[in-house]
């Protein structure tokens, strides 16, 4: 059926086919339709079984996929949909939010599917065999990945072997450059706070445009086409025998992966780098730096942040480098494993070529997979080959690669205006600062917090907004975990009165320490904030915002602006630009809150720690001193939430009669014995509570360069406030730019002609 170019790269011993409706192609690693030994297998095979071929892509949604992944995969997807439309082969693309689900492959005749050796879509290609005879088809390494052998004794020992190979060498297909006018839409599902990179679309015609415009000695700024399979390693190894021994060094990433079911695990090194990387666990770290800390280049390490900010914002660490930056985690972690999880969550999530083989064997070579033990013996590393950064300044022009990390993809950065620095508007902040833009935020408090105030009187501290958060979706998660390895959250253990008992009430209730605020104080760390400074007007003149206090004065020209406030302020606001944007916002609809501080000099004597009532003009009441690390003064303190129909019959009362009601209903609702409390005070939330939500992550135009956000588009939780924010700051990061960055790495002349 196969002529012997591409028999030798199905793998071998593929079920037959059966009787079914049709041929599948499922596309994956090799989005290309030039050279392309699955797509040819495909082909053959439908003219053979006399089948229609279906061309079968499937992008991701979830939340673990980001924009800058997802942004990448789409160009590609559309363009490989224009190119085999314009050869009459059919082309379904779908989006999954869920788990893969291989039904849809039931009634196939046979199922074409290019191969990788990465373990997430190995486990895709098990639940495919399971439903139809699936022929897994090596389209992306010179040497059928079928024919390796391990190679446990390293690059040597491969390229030797290698050197014994006979194969067919792949027929020349000549490439056409494709025009798609198809576009496609972000999911909202997805991770807003990884921006696309603007300088390296996706699709063949650019990687071919890279390729041939490319004059260095490394492979990273192709390995994400060449990984996604947009540009053929063929045409690659024939049209530019100085990068063969590069693509040698590739199939070598795919021969270690092949042979490894978590290749850039802890498991995959060899048992002697095991042993020694563990006996050096007890070594004296002087500092744990969490996830936040380092993907955001904060570890204080001048040439490690610039790596990670050149991963940050352009997607991309160079092979060069991409070894001594991996081992400087060891000494920052509690164990080699963490070190290695650690990066492959950073690669993962922010390089283009996050999942590709080469990444997971590079881990694992970093930390000793395929060398022999050193003869010198090093703190953390023991016997694995040890690295330090402080190398790299003699190679590298810091400053200069550090100013180039530093520049958008886009080129030149955009100036915007955040008003409001609460949670969302926190998040918006920091997605556009980790794309590269200057951002400036007023806040007419005195201090952060928004959804998650703090009240401080003297040593006393009160949350009056949330009292603790829930974390449920992945996106917001990974950011709590690092707080919390920060020890900027911990978990309230409170036992709380009346609280129903669902699945949402087991969630781990989480507090700032030593109180909520702290957690905005983190996502603004190192940015730009004005506080005590009043919006009163926001204006567009010609292509850029302007924004005036209450006395008239101006605040600034910005080209991008992002309204993080309460709904009726933002509407206000926003209002005069732009009718449609505030009648949206007046959509939504909130209730008040009044809250209440109190502290007493003597414990209330209370069983529990929170109460949730329904009756009498209190909701939510909570022991503000049972928080971890709260201040220890003797007695306790109390915040006392009303009802929202309490709160909206009472909303201009004094804030003194209301406190005095309330505490009279703390009694009552309690049957504690009443004390006079040694402070008390008020505090009206006029927008405390969504009751009806907008329903989108956020609100943007385009035209304008406008973007509204809050909980309130979403709901009320501080979650919620934090994947607006995300989202706000997602749709100025996909804005297009002008010039773009060079993004090759600024070396001295000597490191040149190391690397040749």
């Amino acid at each position: 059926m196969l002529p012997p170019h591409l028999h030798e790269r199905v793998e071998p011993g593929a079920p037959p086919p059966r009787e079914g409706n049709a041929v599948i192609y499922w596309m994956r690693v090799a989005a290309r339709a030039w050279e392309n030994p699955a797509l040819d297998v495909a082909l053959h095979a439908a003219r053979a079984l006399e089948k229609p071929l279906c061309v079968y892509q499937c992008v991701a949604t979830s939340g673990l996929v980001n924009d800058r992944q997802q942004t990448f995969v789409w160009e590609g997807v559309r363009e490989v949909e224009t190119a085999l439309t314009a050869r009459g082969i059919e082309c379904v693309v779908e989006q999954r939010a869920e788990a893969f689900d291989a039904s849809r492959f039931s009634k196939a005749a046979l199922v074409v599917s290019d191969f990788s050796p990465v373990p997430s879509l190995r486990a895709e290609d098990d639940a495919a065999k399971a439903v139809a005879p699936l022929w897994r088809v090596d389209a992306s390494c010179l040497i059928p990945v079928w024919k390796f052998t391990r190679a446990a004794g390293g690059l040597e020992e491969f390229l030797s072997w290698r050197a014994q190979q006979h194969f067919t060498v792949y027929p020349e297909e000549a490439f056409a450059p494709v025009t798609t006018r198809r576009g496609f839409e972000l999911s909202d599902a997805v991770d807003h706070s990884v921006a696309p990179v603007h300088h390296t679309r996706g699709g063949s015609t650019c990687a071919v445009a890279r390729w041939r415009s490319f004059s260095g000695n490394e492979l990273s700024p192709l390995s994400a086409y060449l990984h996604y399979g947009h540009l053929s390693p063929f045409t690659v190894a024939r049209e530019t025998p100085r990068l063969g021994v590069l693509l040698e060094h590739r199939e070598l990433a795919w021969n270690f992966c092949l042979h490894h079911a978590r290749p850039s695990a802890f498991e995959a090194l060899p048992e002697w780098a095991r042993e020694t990387l563990r006996e050096h666990e007890r070594d004296a770290r002087s500092s744990l730096l969490s996830f936040e800390q380092l993907a955001r280049a904060q570890t204080g390490d001048l040439v490690w942040d610039a790596i990670a900010r050149q991963l940050l914002v352009h997607g991309e660490v160079s092979a060069p480098l991409r070894d001594v930056w991996l081992k400087a985690l060891l000494p920052w972690s509690r164990t080699a494993a963490e070190a290695m999880s650690v990066a492959a969550e950073l690669l993962g999530r922010y390089a283009l070529d996050g999942n590709a083989p080469t990444t997971h064997a590079g881990i694992a070579l970093a930390f000793g997979a395929l060398e022999q033990p050193s003869p010198l013996e090093t703190p953390f590393f023991g016997v694995v080959r040890s690295a330090s950064t402080k190398e790299l300044e003699k190679t590298l022009e810091v400053g200069e690669f550090e100013r180039r990390a530093h520049r958008p993809s886009r080129g030149s950065p955009l100036t915007v205006a955040v008003i409001g620095a609460g949670v969302a508007g926190a998040a918006a902040a920091r997605t556009l600062v980790d794309a590269g833009h200057v951002v400036t935020l007023f806040d007419r408090g005195r201090a952060a917090g928004g959804r998650l105030a703090t009240r401080a009187e003297g040593p006393l501290r009160f949350d009056t907004g949330a009292p603790y958060f829930t974390v449920r979706d992945e996106r917001f998660a990974r950011w709590a975990r690092a707080w919390w390895q920060e020890r900027v959250l911990a978990q309230w253990k409170g036992v709380i009165e009346g609280e129903v008992r669902e699945e949402a009430s087991d969630l781990v209730k989480l507090v700032g320490v030593p109180s909520m605020d702290v957690v905005v104080k983190r996502l603004l760390l190192g940015l730009d904030v004005r506080f005590g400074v009043d919006v009163n007007s926001l204006t567009r003149d010609g292509s850029r915002w302007r924004l005036m206090n209450s006395e008239g004065a101006s605040l600034g020209e910005y080209e991008v602006a992002v309204v993080a406030t309460q709904p009726a302020r933002a509407s206000e606001l926003v209002d005069p630009s732009s009718y449609e944007l505030a009648s949206r916002i007046r959509e939504v609809e909130m209730a008040p809150r009044w809250a209440v501080m109190a502290h007493f000099g003597e414990g209330l004597g209370l069983p529990w720690d929170g109460l949730i009532s329904t009756v009498g003009p209190l909701s939510w009441l909570a022991k503000n001193s049972s928080k971890p690390e709260r201040p220890l003064l003797g007695g306790e303190s109390w915040v006392l939430h009303a009802s929202a129909e309490w709160s909206r019959a009472h909303l201009e009362d004094a804030k003194e009669d209301v406190a005095a009601v309330l505490m009279d209903a703390l009694w009552a609702t309690t049957g504690a014995r009443s004390q006079a409390p040694v402070f008390l005070d008020a505090h009206r939330w006029k927008s405390g509570l969504t009751e009806k939500p907008l329903g989108v992550s956020c609100l943007w135009d385009a035209s304008l360069q406008l973007a509204v956000c809050g909980d309130w588009c979403l709901g009320s939780r501080v979650e919620e406030a934090f994947l607006s924010g995300t989202a706000a700051g997602a749709r100025i990061n996909a804005l297009p730019g002008g010039e773009l960055p060079s993004q090759e790495a600024p070396r001295r002349p000597e490191f040149q002609l190391e690397l040749l």
